[in-house]
């Protein structure tokens, strides 16, 4: 995929001379500098400044772990190699997130929806996630103490103007993911509602003038994109070789899927209906966005290690996440045992 580069490089600032990189180099064809991003590690990441600070710099790779397919931004791994590194091991990796719209406006032209959704609403909603990310970061997650990767630094994102980016710490060393396939135990139930009670806990604990009523405008955010979702349906019947199980169960439910006002109802309208209190809400909790602990083998533990892609966070219902991780993470049998051995739904 072809990235073009918006707005003007960001600035290099001061560079440790004993370095044999090129500090002007740019980091996979966007606007962000190998300076710009070893100024931030050495600024802002505590342990990089412990171990690392005084090795000079060889060279910086930077690959996209997203595989072209995140959903408004790219994940950059740079793999910073120094000088005197004794093997491909002695290293240090770091991640930038970088928002943009290549992803999805591929995935559009791919697609049979019969008109274009990267219209002017749709990038300024883009936009609006990567700001909400930030803030998310930068002003809530210390306050709730959210299982949550470190952030060195953000930068904000000006259309046609300046890339905005996320400069965070690498966590794929000790935490993984699940795929959709795979089926969670009960201890990792346990483990979720855990820090998701102590989350909320925390905000409800904290001056509600720092939160509330900022991070509404994330309730609606795919309401737009309902109808882009709805014209898949046939394409994926056709495709999956399991129609005949699959075609009765989205003819049942299309009814709900397909309308907006029911979506806007239920992020908007009916935890105040229901009189719950609302807290912050992750917005989008699937495998892909929870990671779990490893052991030395790098095999899965029960512990939860980090919540990622904070996006499409907002304020909302507290139930919102819990439904959303169980729907998309357990499988038909602990959906029968949770709520007897939780005390929930």
């Amino acid at each position: 995929m072809t990235v073009e580069v918006v707005g003007k490089v960001q600035d290099i600032g001061e560079v440790d001379d004993g370095d044999m990189v090129n500090h002007s180099k740019l980091i996979h064809g966007h606007s962000f500098t190998i300076g710009w991003l070893l100024n931030s590690l050495r600024e802002n990441d505590d342990i990089y400044k412990k171990l690392y600070s005084n090795r000079p710099v060889k060279d910086i790779t930077a690959y996209d772990v997203s595989g072209g397919k995140g959903f408004v931004s790219i994940v950059l791994r740079c793999t910073i190699i120094f000088v005197d590194s004794a093997n491909s091991n002695d290293c240090y990796t770091t991640i930038l997130k970088i928002p943009g719209f290549e992803s999805f406006e591929e995935a559009n032209s791919k697609s049979d929806f019969d008109h274009d959704l990267m219209n002017e609403m749709t990038r300024k909603k883009f936009i609006q996630m990567h700001e909400f990310e930030c803030d998310f970061y930068s002003k809530l997650a210390p306050l709730i103490k959210a299982p949550a990767p470190k952030v060195y630094k953000v930068e904000d994102w000006i259309l046609d103007k300046k890339e905005g980016c996320l400069h965070m710490e690498d966590l794929t060393l000790r935490g993984k993911t699940l795929s959709f396939f795979e089926n969670i135990s009960l201890t990792q139930v346990k483990s979720y509602i855990q820090h998701l009670a102590r989350m909320h806990k925390n905000i409800l604990s904290v001056d509600e003038k720092i939160w509330k009523g900022k991070f509404l405008k994330n309730q609606d955010g795919f309401v737009e994109f309902i109808e882009f979702m709805s014209q898949s349906y046939e394409p994926f019947l056709k495709s999956c070789k399991r129609e005949e199980e699959f075609r009765p169960l989205i003819e049942k439910y299309t009814k709900l899927s397909d309308s907006k006002d029911f979506y806007l109802y239920v992020n908007k309208q009916s935890y105040k209906d229901l009189k719950i209190v609302p807290v912050i809400a992750q917005g989008d909790m699937h495998p892909g966005n929870i990671m779990w602990g490893i052991d030395k083998n790098g095999d899965i533990k029960q512990e939860l290690a980090a919540i990622i892609d904070w996006q499409t966070m907002h304020e909302g219902s507290p139930m919102e996440d819990l439904a959303r991780f169980l729907t998309h993470c357990a499988d038909g049998v602990n959906l029968m045992e949770i709520p007897a051995k939780f005390r929930i739904l």
